[in-house]
Parts: structure tokens; sequence; C-alpha cells
């Protein structure tokens, strides 16, 4: 990395005949490998609060002191700039496991979500997301949820619970005939608040 940089031409036969270029400078180039989103919204990443997730990038200039040593790392959740919310200041080694208070990534659910990698010295020097990924509620079933539930009779109460890291508002139930095939579920509550349970009456 440098600011002061300038290239000079000579005859090698005769060193009067030279010039010298005008200042430019030197930076180091970052690729932001992951996550790197994906321009279908439904194939993109999917980062779920709370759990850990390995931010990685490439860098052409050494993390050796007297070149670039550390990365500045942030994030948007509004598809881009300005990215204002700082994940770390750490060393160029080319990943960084994303863990904050809670004990992965942030409760800051999005569908427009970017990480930005850039020399904490030259904000000039960065890369960001190609695209777009999301921030997602950590969504767990725990009733039912047994390996070999009990049968439940038709008509009979069941008491639906889950639980979540995240602060999504409101979930959405429903139940399939086909195992883990929801092509074609049944939605039993639309919209219900996010409190962690909800009573069912077993249909037919």
């Amino acid at each position: 990395n440098s600011d002061t940089v300038r290239l000079s031409i000579s005859d090698p036969n005769d060193p009067s005949a030279y010039n010298i270029s005008n200042v430019f400078r030197i930076i180091p180039s970052f690729t932001l490998t992951a996550p790197n989103g994906n321009l279908d919204p439904n194939l993109t990443q999917k980062l779920k609060v709370g759990v850990p997730y390995t931010i990685t990038w490439t860098s052409t200039s050494s993390n050796v002191v007297n070149k670039t040593p550390n990365v500045k790392l942030l994030y948007s959740t509004t598809g881009g700039a300005p990215y204002s919310k700082v994940i770390a200041t750490t060393a160029n080694s080319g990943s960084y496991s994303w863990v904050s208070a809670n004990g992965g990534v942030p409760d800051d659910i999005s569908a427009l979500a970017r990480i930005r990698v850039e020399d904490p010295n030259d904000t000039t020097a960065f890369d960001e997301s190609d695209y777009n990924f999301k921030i997602i509620s950590n969504l767990t079933m725990t009733n039912p949820n047994t390996a070999n539930p009990t049968p439940y009779d038709v008509d009979n109460p069941l008491t639906i619970t889950w639980s979540n890291v995240g602060s999504a508002a409101n979930v959405e139930l429903a139940y399939s005939v086909n195992s883990a095939d929801f092509s074609s579920a049944v939605v039993l509550a639309p919209t219900i608040p996010n409190n962690g349970s909800y009573a069912w009456s077993v249909p037919n």
C-alpha cells in the first residue's frame, strides 16, 4: 500500500532523457466470498439469528504489518450503502466467525442484508456482497417433535409449541400429510403472535 508511488521512463543510453509520472496510489484488493448472496432471493444464503456464520474473503495484499494486517467488516440491512453497522476489525486472515452477544448472527432480521470488507485505514479499498442475503429468525418446533410421537385422536386438543431466537413478531403454522413435503400444506394459522404456543384441535 502506498500513496506516493511514481513511475519513471528513461533512455538506458542517455539518463538525461527521462520522464516521471504523477503520483498515484496502490491499494489492496479484496473479494468477499461469503456471504455473497444470490440474484434469486429464494436461493440466497439464509443466516439464522443466534447461529455463528463464517464470513470469508480474499485479499491481494499480504497481512504482514507493513501491508494490510487488518480488515474492517461491516454490514447493511438496506441492500447496500450506508454500511453503518460494524461487525469487527480483525486480522486479514480470510475468515471471521460472526458471533454477536446472542452467540451468533445478530437479531437484525432483513431480506436485504449485505456485508462489506474494507481496509480500516483506507475505505476506498473494499468489496461487498454482490447480492442480498437474508437474516432470519431461528425457529424450532418443540411439540410435537418426538421421533415416534403418540398418535393424536381427531378433535383432541394439541398445544403446539416452539422456541425462537429472533424478533419476528408473527409466525405461520401449517401441516402436511406428505411428511416433509409442504408444497400442498394446509395452513392452520396464517398469522399468529410469535409467543411460543398455539392451541389446535386435531383435524380429521
